[in-house]
């Protein structure tokens, strides 16, 4: 037993290492290291869970989106039905105006490719969804039923006109124009809350 307690000793005292290691660790106590270690490391995973969560949505916003006009290729009259606009109100309140703008222009994109209907009179459709992403700062204190109305009002009232100077025939712009306020009336009305609730 003497024995292995000398070889023990002796072998410590030719580990450099292990005695760094040690002195190495006290400083780190003293210097409070490991809590700051730890609070890095809640930070990092709170961001990344962020960050991850922030990309799922709009990802999802900007499908839904998309999806929700899928109907005009097989019904080729101008109906107001769409999704985009609670998708890109809803990242907006959540992401600001950057993201919102970004789910409004790749929604209405993509839905404009897989309908067949892009053609030169969408461009007032996509400055009017910019305008409109980009405006959902600016009402960062309303309610999201009243914002949501508002917005698509604003929308309304930039792609309507544009859409007559190109040519669109009237009465087909105004029945879009009152199925687009009156089908977000209700979304903004009775979805939003629920939706945004589950999402932030």
């Amino acid at each position: 037993m003497i024995r292995r307690d000398r070889i023990r000793d002796w072998a410590r005292t030719r580990f450099w290492l292990q005695e760094w290691f040690n002195e190495f660790l006290n400083w780190c106590f003293r210097k409070k290291v490991p809590i700051i270690l730890i609070v890095a490391g809640i930070a990092s995973a709170f961001f990344l869970f962020s960050l991850l969560k922030g990309l799922f949505l709009v990802a999802l916003f900007t499908s839904i989106g998309a999806g929700s006009l899928l109907y005009n290729r097989f019904i080729r009259i101008s109906l107001g039905v769409e999704l985009i606009s609670l998708g890109v109100v809803i990242i907006g309140r959540l992401y600001g105006p950057v993201p919102a703008m970004a789910v409004g222009f790749s929604a209405l994109f993509a839905a404009e490719l897989l309908t067949g209907a892009l053609q030169h009179k969408t461009i007032v459709s996509f400055i009017g969804i910019l305008i409109m992403g980009f405006s959902t700062q600016f009402f960062a204190g309303w309610g999201i039923t009243a914002a949501g109305i508002v917005l698509v009002v604003v929308y309304d009232a930039i792609i309507i006109p544009g859409y007559l100077v190109l040519g669109s025939n009237p009465l087909r712009s105004f029945a879009f124009l009152a199925t687009h306020i009156a089908f977000n009336v209700w979304v903004f009305t009775s979805i939003a809350p629920s939706v945004l609730r589950i999402v932030s």
